[in-house]
């Protein structure tokens, strides 16, 4: 899963996969039941699904467990202004 503090550009998700090393299947648009744009990703024969959500709107998001995220980075969200 991948944080962003801003809606990422399909370019900026190619540049995130490279950077990992996996090449591009698929990338979906916005789904507005799950509030996460999603990638289809291989490297080498292993397939990966991975998804990109906005900090701000994590706790909206039903396959985000927040709390234990906090638990496990010690994040903690500042307040928008």
């Amino acid at each position: 899963m991948v944080f962003w503090t801003r809606a990422p550009s399909d370019e900026e998700r190619r540049e995130t996969a490279a950077s990992g090393g996996a090449s591009i299947r698929r990338l979906f648009p916005f789904g507005e039941g799950e509030r996460t744009w999603g990638d289809d990703l291989s490297s080498g024969p292993v397939h990966v699904e991975v998804s990109h959500v906005l900090v701000a709107t994590a706790d909206d998001v039903p396959s985000v467990d927040v709390a234990r995220l906090r638990r496990i980075f010690r994040f903690e969200r500042t307040p928008s202004t």
